[in-house]
Parts: C-alpha cells; sequence; structure tokens
C-alpha cells in the first residue's frame, strides 16, 4: 500500500503535483505544505540509537510476517475490515509527501502535496474546472430535461469505469459492462485507443489495491447519485428549488463531504481510537496543532498496514482461497500485468467488509474483521519488494514503515511517550513490553520476532515511532483492538487539525453552512459508512429525506 507515497523532488514536477489539488471557487493551492512536530527531538538521538544499522531494521522487519487473520480470543468487538481502506482513504485525503535535499544534500525537507483537511482532493481533485478529465463532458451526462440545460453546459457527475467479463467461466452470467470500476484511460470500450489502463482519477495511489480502488468507485457512485437527484428534483431543503448543473456539482460534492467528515469522527475514530480518548476529542480536549503532525504520517497513519488481513471473501464467488492480499493488490495499474479492467466477478460485496445488514435476516452476512493492531503483517507487506510495485523503493512495506522513521529523524516512540505522558508514567512501555505479548505469539509465529528483538535490544529502548505504536495497540490498546494511550493522541490531534486549523478549499454553496467542527460533531444525517454507501440505491423519497438531514 502507498500511505503517505513518498516521492524524490528531483526529477519530479512541483508545480504540476500541486496545481492537480486544486479546488473549485476560491480554492487554496496547497494552503500548507510542511508538516509540523508534536514533539521535541528530546536527550536521545533522533535518529534512534546509532548501533542500530539498516541490516538490524531489515533484520526486524523480515521477522514481522504472520499469515494468520484471526483476532486473539477474548470479549471485544473487532473492527470490520472495511474501515481499514477507509482508513487508507482518509490518509491518501490528508497526505502525500515528496522529499528534497537541501545544500550538498546534507538535509531533507518534506513537503505535503495534499490539501490536509478532510475535503476529498483524493478524489475531486480540483473539481470541473480544474480537473475537467475526471468529470464526464455535459453531452455525455444525458440529463438534458430542462430548459435551462442547452447553455447550462457545466460538468457535474465523475466518470466510471466498466467492468469487464468475470475472470471464472462460471461467473460469466454475471455479465459485463457494470459501472463499479475506475474509470481507466484505454480500457476496453474507454477513453483512447491502445492497452493503458491508468486510472483517470486525481490520486493514482487510490488505485493501489481492489477493495480501496472499489471504495473510491463507490464514493464517485454517491456522488453521481446525490448530483443527479439534485439536477433532475432540485433543492429538496429549499422547495426544490431548480439547479443548474454546476450548483448540483457543488450541493452534491458539499453533501458528500460533510458525511464523510461525520463519518470519520462518529464512525472510523470511534472504532479506531482508546474511548478516552475519543471522549477527550469531541469534548475539545486535545490541542490542535498548526500544521497536520510529522509523527502522524510516518508514525500513526501506518497502523492501517497492521490491520490488513492476508486473504479477503469478496463476494459469493469469490473466497479466501482465491483473494489473498498478493492477488487484490494486483488489482493496480501500479502492478505489472494487472488484470484490467476489473472483472465482474470481482466487485466487492460490501456486507463481506461492513455491516451493511438492518435487523434479522435470513441472509445476513456477517463482515470479516481487520486484524488486530500489533507488529505482525500479512506476508505480503513483508516479503514483497516495493520496486515490483513500480514505486522508487527497494525493499518491502515493513522495511520502509521503520526506516523512514530513522531517515527522517522522528523522535522514537519512547522519547514522545516521555513527553505526553511524563517520565513516570506506566503508559511508556518498558523494554520487556516490546517484546510480542502472549495474546499475540499464541496467535501467530513470533519466535523469529522475539529473537530479532533480543538480538537487538537497543530497538526495545529506542524503539522507531511506527513500530512502538504497533505494539503500544498491542499491550495497551486491549489486545490490538483499538491504538493504545500515545497513538490514539497522535491520530487525534491530526484529525482536529484537518477539522479546525486547515483552511477550507472550496467557496460554500449559496444558502450553506461550512465545514465547521461544531457541524460535523453533530450527528444528523449520514454518520456511518455503511449508511454512505447504500445511497446509490436509494429510492428519490428516502435520498431526498437523507440529503435534508445531513446538511442541516
Amino acid at each position: 500500500m502507498r500511505h503517505g507515497n513518498l516521492s524524490d523532488i528531483h526529477g519530479s514536477n512541483l508545480s504540476s503535483a500541486a496545481s492537480a489539488s486544486g479546488s473549485e471557487g476560491t480554492h487554496v493551492q496547497c494552503p500548507v505544505k510542511h508538516y509540523s512536530n508534536l514533539f521535541a527531538a528530546g536527550t536521545t538521538a533522533k535518529r534512534g540509537s546509532a548501533a542500530l544499522d539498516r541490516n538490524a531494521i531489515a533484520e526486524i522487519a523480515d521477522a514481522r510476517s504472520s499469515g494468520v487473520d484471526d483476532p486473539p480470543k477474548d470479549d471485544r468487538d473487532n473492527i470490520p475490515a472495511g474501515y481499514t481502506y477507509f482508513g487508507q482513504l482518509v490518509v491518501h485525503d490528508l497526505t502525500q509527501s515528496i522529499a528534497g535535499s537541501g545544500q550538498g544534500g546534507a538535509s531533507v525537507t518534506l513537503q505535503n502535496l495534499m490539501t490536509p483537511n478532510l475535503d476529498l482532493d483524493t478524489i475531486y481533485g480540483g473539481g470541473p474546472t480544474q480537473c475537467p478529465h475526471l468529470y464526464q463532458a455535459p453531452y455525455e451526462a444525458g440529463y438534458l430535461n430542462r430548459p435551462q440545460d442547452i447553455e447550462d453546459d457545466g460538468q457535474y457527475l465523475f466518470h466510471l469505469g466498466r467492468t469487464a467479463k468475470a475472470a471464472l467461466p462460471e461467473n460469466w452470467e454475471q455479465g459485463e459492462g457494470l459501472p463499479y470500476d475506475l474509470p481507466r484511460a484505454g480500457a476496453a470500450g474507454g477513453w483512447s485507443a491502445g492497452t493503458s489502463i491508468t486510472p483517470l482519477v486525481r490520486d493514482a495511489r487510490n488505485d493501489d489495491n481492489l477493495i480501496l480502488a472499489q471504495l473510491t468507485a463507490q464514493f464517485m457512485l454517491v456522488h453521481n447519485r446525490v448530483a443527479r437527484y439534485l439536477h433532475h428534483n432540485g433543492d429538496p431543503a429549499d422547495a426544490n428549488r431548480p439547479l443548474s448543473k454546476k450548483e448540483s456539482f457543488e450541493l452534491a460534492r458539499h453533501f458528500v463531504l460533510i458525511a464523510y467528515r461525520r463519518i470519520v469522527v462518529h464512525d472510523y475514530l470511534q472504532l479506531l481510537l482508546l474511548p478516552a480518548v475519543y471522549g477527550d476529542l469531541k469534548a475539545g480536549k486535545i490541542a490542535s496543532q498548526d500544521h497536520l503532525p510529522i509523527e502522524f504520517v510516518f508514525g500513526a497513519a501506518r497502523v492501517g498496514h497492521a490491520m490488513v488481513r492476508a486473504a479477503y471473501t469478496i463476494n459469493n464467488h469469490i473466497g479466501l482461497g482465491a483473494s489473498g492480499l498478493g492477488r487484490l493488490m494486483s488489482f493496480s495499474s501500479s502492478s505489472p500485468g494487472a488484470n484490467l479492467p476489473l472483472p465482474a466477478d470481482w466487485v466487492v460485496d460490501w456486507r463481506q467488509l461492513l455491516e451493511m445488514d438492518d435487523g434479522e435476516m435470513e441472509d445476513r452476512v456477517t463482515p470479516q474483521s481487520a486484524r488486530r493492531i500489533s507488529p505482525f503483517l500479512a506476508p505480503t507487506f513483508v516479503h514483497s519488494d516495493l520496486k515490483n510495485r513500480r514505486t522508487d523503493f527497494e525493499g518491502s512495506l515493513s522495511f520502509h514503515d521503520l526506516w523512514r522513521c530513522y531517515q527522517f529523524e522522528i523522535p522514537t516512540g519512547q522519547e514522545c511517550a516521555r513527553q505526553l505522558f511524563g517520565s513516570a508514567s506506566k503508559k511508556i512501555l518498558t523494554q520487556e513490553d516490546m517484546l510480542p505479548r502472549p495474546a499475540f505469539s499464541n496467535l501467530h509465529p513470533a519466535e523469529k520476532l522475539t529473537a530479532a528483538l533480543q538480538a537487538h535490544p537497543e530497538f526495545l529502548t529506542e524503539t522507531p515511532l511506527s513500530y512502538y505504536l504497533l505494539q503500544e495497540a498491542a499491550v495497551l490498546g486491549g489486545n490490538g483492538r483499538y491504538l493504545g494511550p500515545l497513538g490514539s493522541h497522535i491520530f487525534a490531534a491530526a484529525i482536529l487539525y484537518a477539522l479546525k486549523k486547515a483552511p477550507q478549499t472550496y467557496a460554500t454553496p449559496a444558502g450553506q453552512r461550512g465545514l465547521d467542527f461544531d457541524r460535523i460533531l453533530k450527528p444528523t444525517g449520514i454518520v456511518k459508512l455503511p449508511h454512505l454507501l447504500k445511497v446509490p440505491a436509494m429510492p428519490d423519497a428516502d435520498l431526498a429525506e437523507v440529503i435534508v438531514k445531513t446538511l442541516a
């Protein structure tokens, strides 16, 4: 996965990358390009122990593999697996880092190419004005049923890709040409001649794997459903006042962003953060920062990798035996020989990943759970080389998650915890705490990891933040059900910055309120991810009610 994908500034076109994140109306291009530090370097070396070299990190990184997806046996509910990928979308929405060397290559500076304010820049880009290639041309929309539409030629609907024929002969009755894939250049029935399967999306990282690409397409479908309804029927909160295509786009985007932000606060964070920290976030007891914290980008945001399963049931046709993580990642334009456009029998059934069913039903589907958070990772993340994913890196994701903390001089996990909780706090993990806990060593093949950690005891006392937060969740987060206290605080501080301090990047539609934090705290309308994903199939009357409540 490419959370917060990092690229070198040399040889890249920074200006074009920045302009791609534009937005409609009064857009602020990349309003905050820098990151902040929640914690100072402290008394220990910024880079951790100087004795811990790249080979030692590689040895520990290589020992983290486990194909076991089952959670520890306890009485806690588990996070449904779909939230792993919603979290990846949130991270992509907040950060995309580029690194540049200073004079003589002596220092490294980081800049953020995204607008870090939960504006779904990762999907909407600059809107139809600045990113017209993402949207259907007016004549393709086919909704010219109002007299004023002859002059109203604005773009307001996303392009969507069409599925290919089912991959397995026994599933050919699934048909093809369904609008459930990302739009792709050169795909069969697509946009140009040739064999390119490059996604026509604002952020190519959202084509990283099957489930994330499907989730991105679902957000596009939600927007299109709402925008079409508004253009056909008018604004249901304003006596069905007729709306132009441009107005329909703007109000539909506003609806999606309010719902998205409420899902982040009332659904995703409630599942992920320690309950006490989540309460502090909603009560405004956590200080928001002036910029997105670097400890989030290379620390707390990385915990999503530990939640990824080794295999998934995708739908009734594609089960665990056929859909290992490596296979899911092959449905990506960054994978050589990718099987795209998406075959019809690989369309995600969201009931397998989220609590989509209401009430007691005979055919109710219990969604798969995300992995509990711990240092153990799916084998693909440990044994696959990132250079095979058309990235600038060599080595595994497991390695780079650790090494970047040294490369970018992130304070160690213990140093961050000391500064937040005080040196005498029992919330700081001890050297013994850093070894695999029984709940996980009894579940995963832990002998290799334990041996690698014991061979490098300095890692146990000066631990890269990304690893420390995983082990903290395993020890202090209810056997990995939640982030631990430090990880929860960092995550909450980053989201609060995005909700309270980062400037809004588009003009609020006429007659509407902005995206202020107090409004998002009000749990009205859509506040859960499953509810949002049901929007494309809603009858008009239900959709009108949802629009009114969400925009209230």
